[in-house]
């Protein structure tokens, strides 16, 4: 995986809100880009720094890939995704069954004893609009980056 510089919008909520809070997010990213004259240099993807089940709190970051850009307002985070190794799983279908390509992730991680990084704990690509695509063929792959 290559390094990806983005801009995007940190935030963090409940696990059940993160279908309404990440939408937003997406949407006021792109429109950031596009008064700004930024163009987008790939997909968007989500980078999840915490992700803990038994607290119910999600923490991400709502990203678009750019080129170079060096500032952003206050209200946007611009920043470099470091590439290197990692362990993609591709999921194919509605992005409520997502989960499944989790854990498929991170147990072959674990049952093969491939050392992941704890930050960020994984990152979303998303590679279709679920705007202009039925749910069933909606493409996300889930990667976790390998220490």
């Amino acid at each position: 995986m290559a390094n990806q510089k983005y801009i995007g919008i940190a935030n963090s909520c409940q696990i059940n809100e993160i279908s309404k809070v990440m939408p937003r997010d997406f949407k006021a990213v792109s429109d950031y880009l596009k008064s700004n004259d930024i163009v987008a240099t790939g997909c968007p993807f989500a980078i999840y720094n915490i992700f803990d089940f038994a607290k119910n709190h999600v923490e991400f970051i709502s990203s678009i890939p750019v080129g170079n850009v060096d500032s952003v307002s206050r209200n946007f985070v611009v920043s470099e995704l470091h590439g290197g190794n990692a362990l993609k799983v591709k999921h194919i279908g509605k992005y409520e069954h997502v989960g499944n390509a989790w854990s498929l992730a991170l147990g072959h991680a674990k049952h093969n004893k491939i050392k992941v990084k704890k930050t960020p704990m994984g990152i979303e690509y998303y590679l279709n609009d679920p705007e202009s695509m039925e749910p069933k063929g909606l493409i996300t792959d889930v990667v976790l980056l390998l220490k």
